[in-house]
């Protein structure tokens, strides 16, 4: 019975997943403002829902809230023996802001063509950049001068 209950607590699981993965794209063009464009006024991207299938890596790892942090995430994948040509990882949101690497962060990432699911942090930074939304107007505060170095 125990096994039992713990398969179809799996297959329910993967079937919420899978639910939850075929009316993303919805969900997330009826959360913003807009179909094309984010609350902070930046374009959404190309593609807003991606599936990762028929991966032939061994592992995908997901990675969330790096915030500028590139040696712990480094550390970290140093942890779990992160091999770039075996594993596929995947960062989700907040890549940028807080930790003193942001502007590297994204540049490693960027170089290795390392997924990503853009973040609140990571769509004001891009609003910056952009001068869309609360800065189209105003300047932005220092924290974000590192931006000057991606574009």
């Amino acid at each position: 019975p125990r096994a039992a209950s713990q398969a179809m607590a799996g297959s329910l699981q993967a079937m919420t997943v899978a639910a939850m993965v075929s009316i993303l794209p919805w969900v997330v063009r009826a959360h913003f403002k807009g179909p094309t464009r984010s609350p902070s006024g930046v374009p959404l991207p190309k593609t807003v829902h991606a599936v990762l299938g028929g991966l032939s890596r061994k592992r995908v790892i997901v990675v969330g809230d790096v915030h500028g942090c590139l040696d712990e995430l480094l550390d970290l994948l140093e942890v779990v023996n992160y091999d770039a040509g075996e594993d596929e990882l995947v960062l989700v949101g907040d890549l940028v802001n807080k930790g003193p690497q942001s502007a590297q962060v994204v540049r490693w990432a960027r170089e290795r063509g390392v997924r990503s699911v853009r973040g609140n942090h990571d769509d004001a930074l891009l609003s910056v950049l952009r001068r869309t939304g609360r800065w189209a107007d105003t300047t932005p505060p220092p924290a974000y001068d590192y931006g000057a170095e991606l574009s």
